[in-house]
């Protein structure tokens, strides 16, 4: 790997972490990690796994340009809708810095699908032909998206997801564990999809659904 390029980790939670290491294992990558970037409240320790620890503000940032670094990749994860990871993105974006988008060796992507910058593609990922997936995505460890999906902006797709053809997936989304999205279901923004839960029809926006079959909850 060429340490020409630096690129800084968004994030230090369970998934920043997984992908930290998955970057610095994989040898096809031209990036070498120099950073993480926290919360501007951050309060922990100043170095994690050899790197140091940044808070998203105008200090961070000038320190992160002053070590070489001009890329990042999106390590946030949700385990709710959160259109508040959209505004963190976008800041970093508004500094100057490129978005990386990560797709693990073992992910099988055809050559017609559109992935969007700022995404995170894991092992196993199948990606069918004539897929859309918008900016500042996570597609979780061994998911299907099968032919014609759209995944909007700052959607999370957690492990193991079967989403079937035609189905679209608005922005902010968090689709759990296991789940089963059917062809051509249509899922508003702000969506929440428990775990293991089956979606056989569509889903409004701002909704939260749980099931097999999905029903919306009002929490």
């Amino acid at each position: 790997m060429s340490n020409s390029k630096k690129a800084f980790i968004v994030g230090m939670g369970g998934h920043a972490q997984m992908m930290q290491q998955l970057i610095a294992n994989d040898p096809t990558l031209d990036h070498q990690l120099c950073a993480w970037l926290e919360t501007p409240d951050y309060e922990g320790e100043e170095e994690l796994l050899g790197l140091p620890v940044l808070q998203q503000n105008a200090d961070g940032f000038e320190t992160l340009k002053q070590l070489g670094a001009n890329s990042f990749y999106f390590g946030l994860g949700m385990v709710k809708a959160a259109p508040w990871r959209a505004d963190v993105y976008a800041e970093i974006l508004s500094y100057g810095f490129k978005a990386l988008t990560y797709s693990h060796t073992t992910a099988i992507i055809d050559s017609s699908a559109k992935i969007g910058d700022g995404t995170f593609i894991g092992a196993g990922v199948i990606i069918q032909p004539f897929v859309t997936i918008e900016e500042a995505c996570l597609i979780n460890t061994g998911s299907i998206v099968e032919h014609h999906v759209t995944v909007g902006y700052n959607t999370h797709i957690g492990p193991g997801t079967i989403i079937c053809g035609q189905a679209t997936l608005d922005a902010h989304g968090m689709i759990g564990a296991g789940s089963v999205i059917l062809q051509q279901v249509q899922l508003g923004k702000n969506v929440t999809i428990g775990a293991g839960s089956t979606v056989l029809k569509n889903i409004p926006d701002n909704a939260t659904a749980v099931g097999k079959p999905a029903t919306v909850f009002d929490f």
